[in-house]
This record gives structure tokens, C-alpha cells and sequence, in this order.
């Protein structure tokens, strides 16, 4: 099951039904991801965008680059931020956000139109050189780069919130097919292909859990990336049944290894078109889709909270 046939895909209800790298309660990964599938203003209806529609690329992004919170140790990022265009020394901490939203002035960057910019992702991390961040703009797979998508590249680097910071780079991520295209406008800046994140993930994963990579590989398979069945569930014949649940909570891992493989044969249920339960406890209480249409929870100040800033705090949450 692959983007190829999305139209036979159940769209999602909730949140967690789509998602494998379940963050942790009230966390920063949760308001991370909240941002984008609390963002009314796309996914109040399927208008070819939108995190509660399999293949989408407000799908795709965090459903893919989520993954890299099932590990332990920073120093596990190092080879991201290589290919990214960072040399890094003894990495002490890395946080990042999705569709991170920032006030500009109109006319300011070349190229550049409209009152806000929206980078897809901030990756920000600090090592023994100091902070330092990379900010991605993202293309599906075989969806080509253009001129204005380099403009905003150019510009993300530059955004007010990153000024103190001096080791700043943007990132192209796209399909392994447009990786030509998007080096050819990206003007020297580094372009990373979603087939490439995959094997850094992959190498990262290997070293800290090597019995997630087969989920990891189907995480990949199920947006169109390499080829991957779901591997058998945890216990039982059936995904995210009580049994095969109960045995994960008794694996001898970390905990966000655990809601990794939790999330993981929870998306293989509800894709099945089988009624599927909440993994955790507290997720019984997140809203669906449809309440968060009807409410229009989320403000413009609330797209604009700096969550990959050192200066976040659940505070400024709501």
C-alpha cells in the first residue's frame, strides 16, 4: 500500500491512527507535531494538503522525519548533519519543529512574497562548537523544485528568530529523482534525498535497536520509498491487539522505542480498515479531526511559537 493507491486509504480520525514515532506526553515532539496536525487552516477538507491524508507532503514530513526520535543519543545525528553540511563535535543536544512559521517584512527577500515565511522544518542542535540549525525545505518524491522554492531556501537562514545563531545552513529534502533539479537551483546549498534519509535513519537505528529497522524500512514503503511488508506483530495474528500491545510494554527497550512500535502496529490496524483503540492512555482525550475543524484552535501566535528555540517552554502552549 503505497501512495500509488492513497484513494483506498482510510483517511485518519485522529492523529495518533497515522503516526509511528508517538511522542511522549505534553512533550516538545508533541507540540512539535501538534503544529501541524492542529492546523485547522489545512485539514479542514481534502484539498490536496494535509497531515490526515496519506501521502500528502504535510503527511509525509513528519510521518517520515518523526522517525528520528526512536533514538537514544544525540551523537546518533551526526551523520545527518554531515550530509546536511555540518561538521559537528561531541553533540550534546538536538531538537527540531515542523511548518515553523515567522513574521518577515514584504519586499525584504529577493524573490520572496507575502507577510510570513513557513521553513518545513527546523532541526536545531548544539555540540561543543556551539548551536548551529538546518532549515529544510520539502518535496514530496517526484515532485520537482522551482525557482521561488529556492527563494525561500535562501531566505530561511536568514529569518530573525536565527540571527544570534552563526552555524546556519538550509536543506533541500527531495526524491532521489529530483535530487539534479534541486542542486542546480539550490546554489551550493546541500540537497538530501528522502531515500538518503532513510538510510541514515536506518545506519542510526541499526546501532541503538536493531529489531525496529524492519518497521522503520515499512514506514518508508508505505509513502512509495523501497519496498517493505509489515512484519509480523509483537504477539498474535493481529496489529495492536491486546496481546501483541502488552507484549511490547514488556520489552526490554526505552520507552520511546516502545511508542515507536506501539504507533507503528497501530498504523498498520487503522490501514487495514480495522476499528483500532488509542495506544496510550492520554491519547483517548486528543481531539479528531473534525472537532479540530469545528473549534479553529490554532492561532496565528500559536503557528508562530518558536519550538526548535532554546526559549521554548510548554507555557507558551495552550
Amino acid at each position: 500500500m503505497t501512495p500509488n493507491n492513497a484513494k483506498l486509504i482510510p483517511e485518519a480520525t485522529y492523529w495518533w491512527q497515522f503516526l509511528p514515532a508517538l511522542p511522549e506526553r505534553a512533550s516538545q515532539e508533541y507540540y512539535a507535531l501538534r503544529r501541524i496536525w492542529a492546523d485547522h487552516t489545512m485539514n479542514t477538507t481534502k484539498r490536496g494538503r494535509g497531515f490526515y491524508w496519506w501521502g500528502t507532503e504535510d503527511n509525509m514530513t513528519p510521518v517520515l522525519f518523526q522517525n528520528w526520535a526512536v533514538l537514544e543519543s544525540p551523537e546518533s545525528f551526526a551523520p545527518l548533519l554531515a550530509a546536511c553540511g555540518h561538521k559537528v563535535r561531541n553533540l550534546r543536544r538536538v531538537r527540531w519543529a515542523y511548518a515553523c512559521e515567522e513574521a518577515i517584512t514584504v519586499g525584504s527577500f529577493p524573490g520572496v512574497d507575502g507577510r510570513f515565511l513557513i521553513p518545513d522544518i527546523i532541526l536545531h542542535f548544539e555540540d561543543d562548537l556551539g548551536p548551529g540549525l538546518v532549515a529544510f525545505e520539502v518535496k514530496r518524491p517526484k515532485v520537482r523544485p522551482t525557482e521561488k522554492d529556492a527563494s525561500k531556501l535562501r531566505a530561511y537562514t536568514r529569518l530573525g528568530s536565527m540571527r544570534a545563531i552563526e552555524r546556519k545552513v538550509g536543506c533541500f529534502l527531495v526524491g532521489s529523482t529530483m535530487v539534479n533539479e534541486a542542486t542546480a537551483l539550490s546554489r551550493n546549498a546541500p540537497v538530501v534525498s528522502w531515500e538518503q534519509m532513510l538510510e541514515l535513519q536506518r545506519s542510526a537505528i541499526m546501532r541503538e535497536s536493531p529489531t525496529l529497522v524492519p518497521w522503520l524500512e515499512r514506514t518508508y514503503a508505505l509513502q512509495g520509498i523501497g519496498i517493505a511488508k509489515a512484519p509480523a506483530p509483537s504477539a498474535g495474528n493481529r496489529h495492536a491487539s491486546d496481546e501483541s500491545r502488552s507484549a511490547i510494554g514488556q520489552m526490554n527497550m526505552p520507552e520511546r522505542q516502545k511508542r515507536f512500535l506501539l504507533g507503528a502496529e497501530t498504523v498498520e490496524a487503522h490501514l487495514s480498515g480495522a476499528k483500532v483503540l488509542a495506544p496510550m492512555e492520554w491519547l483517548t482525550q486528543e481531539p479528531s479531526r473534525e472537532q479540530l475543524s469545528a473549534s479553529r484552535p490554532q492561532t496565528t501566535a500559536a503557528r508562530r511559537i518558536c519550538r526548535w528555540g532554546d526559549g521554548w517552554n510548554p507555557r507558551q502552549e495552550h
